[in-house]
């Protein structure tokens, strides 16, 4: 009785963690650039039918002490987000425009991140960049 009651248990809690990692995160990845600073990004679905745009959203970060960065901007194509107090922005997307997406996270003081994205079928993207600190003198020549 002991032996199946054990076995229950083990079940009970293999089913557990099956049935939670089936979640409906598509892709989690951490991406290097081409200095110290990366990108982490999500795509998920809703249940429901996807519309044709894409909800992106995310937050700045410094690299080494992980606080959010003011002020800070991405770039998509020709437009220009400015993140709000708290290094978060948000925007949508028409996700027919094409399969490669190009996102620049930038911040004063900071390295530029670029990334590269496949964009699957989805609803949204969370997109956070983690900036280094650019040490490079800012020279001010007088003429």
């Amino acid at each position: 009785m002991q032996v199946v009651n054990t076995f229950k248990s083990v079940f009970l809690i293999l089913l557990i963690l099956i049935l939670s990692s089936c979640s409906k995160k598509i892709n989690t990845n951490i991406c290097p650039n081409n200095n110290k600073g990366g990108y982490k990004y999500e795509f998920s679905k809703k249940t429901r039918n996807s519309s044709d745009s894409l909800f992106v959203h995310g937050y700045f970060y410094d690299l080494e002490s992980n606080q959010s960065l003011n002020g800070s901007s991405i770039h998509f194509y020709c437009q220009k987000i400015l993140s709000k107090d708290n290094g978060y922005y948000s925007f949508k997307i028409s996700s027919n425009l094409a399969l490669d997406y190009f996102f620049k996270g930038i911040s004063f003081g900071y390295k530029t991140v670029i990334t590269n994205l496949i964009l699957p079928k989805s609803d949204t993207l969370q997109l956070n960049f983690y900036l280094e600190i650019d040490t490079t003198p800012i020279y001010h020549c007088d003429s």
